[in-house]
């Protein structure tokens, strides 16, 4: 797997996770959508 796979892999699995899509290993009680907006904003602040 080259490494740029692996990010995007880890990337989407970590939204997934706070977007509550992996409810199993999902934070259930925590304020994910605050998470979700937050990371967002990160990624669109670094790719612009």
């Amino acid at each position: 797997m080259v490494e740029s796979d692996l990010f995007h892999a880890w990337l989407l699995a970590y939204a997934e996770s706070l977007a509550q899509k992996r409810r199993e290993i999902a934070p259930i009680d925590e304020p994910c959508i605050d998470w979700v907006l937050e990371l967002k904003a990160k990624i669109e602040c670094l790719t612009s």
